[in-house]
């Protein structure tokens, strides 16, 4: 549903996402959005409670564009999603 909903938003820009959802791991969800045609190229960020460096790794090849610790400020989240966007 998540794909079906995003490719109908036009200038849809950036996909933020928890890694742990309830029903379907964030992880399989960033893979689905990198293997659709129109939704390939938005980036993806990953939030979660703690991100370690092996975590990083994990997302990072799920097709995260980047990962966040939900302890960031949301100043700091705003800079890091305007830079993805090219603001």
């Amino acid at each position: 549903m998540a794909l079906r909903l995003a490719s109908m938003i036009p200038n849809l820009a950036i996909v933020l996402s928890e890694v742990r959802l309830p029903s379907f791991d964030g992880l399989d969800l960033a893979k689905l959005f990198k293997t659709h045609a129109l939704l390939a190229h938005i980036p993806f960020v990953f939030l979660s409670a703690g991100v370690s460096p092996n975590d990083a790794l994990r997302f990072v090849g799920a097709g995260a564009s980047q990962c966040l610790s939900k302890s960031l400020t949301p100043k700091k989240v705003v800079k890091v999603v305007a830079k993805l966007i090219g603001q």
